[in-house]
């Protein structure tokens, strides 16, 4: 199989990546909130992100706590593009 075929826009690991990274925010966010919630922290909705990829961009919704205190693991803010993927 071509790398054309596996990477890009329409590549068949872009799809697979962005749902990789889309699950573990939101398993992130989920023990991020059980251990806050008794401080009142819920969550509040998601953002929009783009992330670039040796495979090609990928477009995430990262998701939003209200106290703004979540901050991911496997996806930091402002980092650099994903490479190895």
């Amino acid at each position: 199989m071509a790398r054309e075929n596996l990477a890009g826009e329409n590549g068949v690991l872009t799809p697979l990546i962005q749902r990789f990274l889309q699950k573990a925010m939101e398993a992130e966010m989920s023990l991020h909130i059980a251990e806050s919630k008794a401080e009142g922290n819920r969550r509040n909705g998601h953002g929009r992100k783009q992330v670039k990829t040796d495979l090609g961009e990928v477009s995430i919704t990262p998701p939003r706590d209200r106290q703004g205190s979540f901050a991911p693991e496997i996806l930091p803010k402002r980092q650099p593009p994903l490479t190895g993927t």
